[in-house]
């Protein structure tokens, strides 16, 4: 091959180079503003749960029948970022809106799930009260939200001791004397890949939705 030849083929290739970065760039951009809340290429919490709720061999291993039942739903965390635009976080949550399933929480659930995955409580009105970490094997993120969705406070809750719930001391409660509407926990690694450490957990609220006043 001649040396214009060559010259020509290196600079076809370049070219094709460049239309290949320009498109990537492209891609990410649309991606970006067309998913803005969604950018962080988790799998699904659902085809988790489904390996676990409905295994090949209809055999359920760490979950429990009260924790399987609850339906799956997607939330919105909101609010303004440390330098002032809006940030948004979007992710699918369990929903606890029964006595039942609030009662049931994270108990006895593999803590490779319960890491993994969120479950939002909804109360049918303002409440006092604590959560409790017993029975309950991964670390959770918990925040308890007034009736606007602002949150009003945030903690880290460790597990347990396995013991009867109405015997546990491993409790966690609103370090503020207000009442709280809803309340999210969060597995620790799941929060750790979206983003969400204390303080964004502190300063984003919970967009409210209709269903969300479902509670019983």
């Amino acid at each position: 091959m001649d040396r214009s030849a060559s010259l020509a083929k290196a600079s076809k290739g370049l070219k094709r180079q460049v239309v290949q970065g320009i498109a990537a760039v492209l891609c990410t951009v649309l991606a970006a503003v067309a998913f803005p809340a969604l950018g962080s290429g988790l799998p699904e919490s659902s085809a988790l749960i489904a390996r676990y709720c409905e295994p090949e061999d209809g055999l359920r291993r760490g979950v429990t029948e009260a924790w399987c039942a609850m339906e799956l739903s997607r939330i919105r965390l909101r609010g303004s970022g440390e330098d002032g635009p809006e940030e948004s976080v979007s992710l699918e949550v369990l929903v606890a809106a029964d006595e039942r399933s609030r009662l049931a929480g994270y108990q006895w659930i593999d803590p490779a799930l319960a890491g993994s995955t969120a479950t939002l409580f909804l109360f049918p009105r303002p409440v006092h009260g604590a959560f409790h970490m017993c029975n309950v094997d991964a670390p959770l993120w918990i925040v308890w939200y007034r009736e606007d969705g602002s949150p009003l406070d945030v903690a880290l809750m460790l597990p347990g001791q396995d013991v009867p719930a109405a015997l546990c001391r491993d409790l966690y409660a609103p370090r503020r004397p207000e009442t709280y509407r809803y309340a999210l926990e969060i597995g620790v690694e799941l929060a750790q890949r979206l983003g969400l450490d204390r303080q964004r957990l502190s300063r984003l609220r919970l967009e409210l939705e209709p269903w969300m006043n479902e509670a019983r």
